[in-house]
């Protein structure tokens, strides 16, 4: 004999949560109502899956309610059909139930919708960085065999590097680019065409 009754209580677990709900409640949106924040991607149209949840069996006296699956509507066809492509045994969409008696329901970790906690209150700071390495771009001359000294590559860059640390360019022709601040130099080699 189904139940008289206009309120009955659902508690979800493992949140906590529990309240009273309307017969005939969307459980999506009464689980909403009490705080129980469900994945519902495709915005109840029973298309993604993500609101699943499980009716738990049996009578629950820490709750003071006897829930079991018939305290929810019966499957739909569009939900049906879901379970039949995509098989969740033991569970339901909540976008596809309405509630019909007590329940104590668990909703799975991958249902659970998860919302940034900011555990202290914004201030504004000033904060200076000052960065241990930063780039510098620096253009040397492209090697030639008549080069005096006979410096490579390498040892180009590295001279070109060294002047900008001291503040100066190069002597020997080549450009660089300073970013600002007085940290160690680290530059990206590139070779002008002569």
């Amino acid at each position: 004999m189904p139940d008289a009754r206009a309120l009955f209580t659902l508690a979800f677990m493992p949140l906590g949560r529990r309240g009273q709900v309307a017969r005939g409640a969307n459980l999506l949106d009464a689980a909403r109502a009490l705080g129980v924040e469900l994945e519902s991607i495709c915005g109840g149209r029973q298309t993604c899956g993500k609101c699943q949840i499980a009716v738990e069996a049996g009578h629950f006296p820490k709750h003071g309610i006897i829930s079991s699956p018939e305290s929810l509507s019966p499957v739909g066809e569009t939900e049906a059909a879901y379970a039949a492509a995509h098989p969740m045994p033991g569970r339901r969409l909540a976008c596809a139930c309405t509630v019909q008696g007590d329940l104590l329901i668990t909703v799975p970790e991958e249902s659970q919708a998860r919302k940034q906690i900011i555990s202290k209150a914004a201030t504004e700071r000033v904060i200076d960085v000052q960065p241990a390495v930063r780039q510098v771009y620096v253009e040397v001359p492209a090697a030639t065999m008549q080069a005096a000294g006979g410096m490579g590559d390498w040892e180009r860059r590295a001279a070109c590097a060294a002047g900008l640390r001291r503040g100066r360019l190069w002597a020997g022709g080549g450009r660089g680019l300073d970013h600002g601040g007085g940290a160690p130099v680290r530059s990206a080699h590139r070779r002008r065409a002569g």
